[in-house]
């Protein structure tokens, strides 16, 4: 009896190291079907321009992740520029042909980075790349290929009232997310359009503005504040006026891409 126990006694170390190595080669297979990304999903990538410090890769979880890179200093905080009253009240708006055509990004020329990091103070973001770029760009369909053949008949759907709220907004920003939401949604699901301004003192978001949405193909007004009342106040300000069954609300500087209305 005692001679069975201790040949088990002396095998237990063997069988335990054996057990432990599995465990940890299964673990390490298992992570790396996990990190290799699965061949649909490369079909799914959308062509980006990089830069020689960017990189993109999907991750584990199949999104289509793309690296940029931060300008540093050379948008200095602590010392920013004076921005004066007519340079704020301009409307710089100067689109070239194909320039952010796709979603690619706009190329600044050297001798114009000092003007480019003098007005990227008035609005946080580059303005001049934005004042390049057409209202009516093309972007690429970023959905997975599944999700195109979903939802072709639409006829059932109700129809929305886009809610977008600005306060001093880019004159570029602003129009590229209306008319990205004119053209990449389905008319018949479109009712309105109502642009809340929380009292921006800009001029050409006055008069310009107005003149501007009244000639769109969809029923598009200007709703404006008395005052500066927030966010969430001028969003309820929308939505007393709205007319559509549903309601959108986007911000002032977004693209919306093909089937945003029906996801």
């Amino acid at each position: 009896m005692l001679a069975p126990c201790r040949r088990v006694l002396r095998l237990w170390p063997v069988l335990l190291s054996i057990s432990a190595l599995s465990v940890v080669l299964l673990w390490r297979s298992h992570d790396d079907e996990e990190a290799a990304p699965d061949e649909t999903d490369r079909d799914n990538w959308v062509a980006v321009r990089l830069g020689q410090d960017q990189k993109e890769y999907i991750d584990r979880r199949g999104v289509h992740v793309v690296v940029g890179h931060y300008m540093g200093d050379a948008n200095n905080m602590q010392n920013p520029p004076n921005l004066t009253d007519e340079l704020l009240n301009a409307n710089m708006f100067d689109p070239r042909p194909n320039e952010g055509r796709n979603g690619q990004p706009v190329m600044i020329p050297s001798h114009e980075l000092l003007k480019m990091q003098q007005l990227f103070h008035i609005n946080r973001f580059n303005l001049m790349a934005s004042d390049r770029i057409p209202l009516n760009r093309t972007l690429p369909d970023v959905r997975k290929k599944r999700c195109q053949k979903k939802l072709k008949n639409l006829s059932h759907l109700p129809a929305t009232t886009v809610i977008i709220v600005f306060h001093n907004e880019a004159w570029s920003t602003l129009l590229r997310t209306v008319h990205s939401v004119i053209n990449r949604s389905p008319h018949n699901l479109l009712q309105e359009i109502l642009l809340v301004d929380d009292a921006s003192t800009r001029a050409f978001l006055r008069e310009p503005l107005d003149e501007h949405v009244a000639k769109l193909p969809v029923s598009t007004r200007v709703l404006r504040t008395n005052e500066r009342v927030g966010l969430v106040r001028a969003r309820l300000m929308g939505a007393k006026e709205a007319q559509g069954q549903i309601l959108t609300f986007l911000d002032a500087h977004c693209e919306c891409t093909i089937g945003m209305y029906q996801t």
